[in-house]
Formats: structure tokens, C-alpha cells, sequence
């Protein structure tokens, strides 16, 4: 799930008041991407 679905998905979280797994989505979407992720990002990118 990219960060985007991710966002997404907390916001319907909150909407439904869902607050803990409001954060959890949002700390899983803030994580620093690893090194494969990036490199799959860029190659989406070119």
C-alpha cells in the first residue's frame, strides 16, 4: 500500500473516530522509506 492509500485509509479512521488506528496508519505512512521502497518509487517515477 503506497502512502497515499495509506493517508486515505487514516483519514476514513478518524472519520469513523477511530483514533489508535488513526496512528498507527499514519506512524506506518510517516515511516522513512527502505532502501527498496525508494528504488521502487524512482523507478515509477522515470
Amino acid at each position: 500500500m503506497d502512502r497515499e492509500d495509506l493517508i486515505q485509509k487514516a483519514k476514513v479512521a478518524e472519520q469513523a473516530e477511530r483514533y489508535e488506528d488513526m496512528a498507527d496508519i499514519m506512524k506506518e505512512a510517516t515511516e522513512p522509506l527502505t532502501q527498496s521502497d525508494a528504488i521502487c518509487h524512482w523507478k515509477e517515477a522515470q
